[in-house]
């Protein structure tokens, strides 16, 4: 392969790291094998700017496609901010200060100082940031989506069956005294089969049941009515019970049950 040498000269104050930094850009960029070295920095007529040859000798290869090479870049520190630096619009855009002026005062959408700009016919699109909430997108924490699904059940039947009212009572109590457990659902280590448990209700009936099955039963309730539990948490609800049901019903054995039924 052919050698080559070129300078760039670059304004501002720069330093043998700073020249590294460049440096490892370019090699992810497809340049191979560079070396780098900074010259003594020379006083231009402006005082405190530097003006600064990076001198640079490599041997090209050749560049490495685009989808390999992002992901290179990130493994060294390449991070969103850098794209939306490269690529925004200059400061003081119309069309970004226009968009921040807009949403003044609405604590859902934020637009930075700098953003990218894509023109189209007649006017253009500004990057922001929108924000979505968790029980919009239906990815709550375990606990909360349970809690969810509970106060849904509960306000939607102003006379539950004795069964569904037992039902509400315990899930109330397992959100209670085990959050911390249900959020971790997915990494707590279980040694023995599922099975049912007993929950005693208020009269000090007991009440025998599968506790995934209880579940299952009270997230049927909670989607009911006008204002019942949205499609997003219920799909959610629907797939905590198919994912953890049998792990449920092990664990509650194990650490819940004992408690209730002394």
């Amino acid at each position: 392969m052919a050698e080559h040498a070129f300078v760039v000269r670059v304004s501002g104050d720069i330093d043998q790291a700073k020249a590294q930094a460049l440096l490892a850009k370019l090699i992810g960029c497809g340049v191979a094998d560079a070396q780098a070295t900074v010259d003594n920095a020379a006083e231009l007529t402006e005082p405190g700017e530097l003006d600064a040859q990076l001198a640079l000798e490599c041997e090209f290869g050749n560049p490495e496609p685009l989808g390999t090479t992002l992901p290179a870049l990130k493994e060294n520190g390449l991070s969103f901010s850098d794209c939306i630096a490269a690529f925004a619009a200059p400061e003081g855009d119309p069309y970004v200060t226009k968009l921040r002026s807009l949403v003044a005062g609405d604590d859902d959408t934020e637009v930075d100082e700098r953003a990218v700009v894509a023109p189209s016919g007649g006017g253009a699109f500004v990057q922001a940031w929108i924000w979505v909430g968790n029980e919009e997108a239906g990815m709550l924490k375990h606990a909360d989506l349970l809690e969810q699904v509970l106060d849904h059940a509960r306000n939607e039947t102003d006379t539950p069956t004795e069964e569904h009212a037992a039902y509400a009572d315990w899930l109330e109590d397992l959100i209670t005294n085990f959050a911390d457990e249900l959020d971790d659902i997915e990494h707590e280590v279980v040694t023995q089969l599922p099975g049912s448990i007993t929950w005693i209700d208020e009269a000090g009936k007991p009440w025998t049941f599968m506790a995934s099955a209880a579940l299952f039963a009270l997230v049927q309730q909670a989607r009911l009515g006008v204002d019942g539990l949205s499609v997003e948490l219920t799909n959610q609800a629907d797939n905590f019970c198919r994912q953890y049901g049998n792990k449920l019903d092990a664990m509650l054995r194990s650490f819940y049950t004992a408690e209730l039924t002394e």
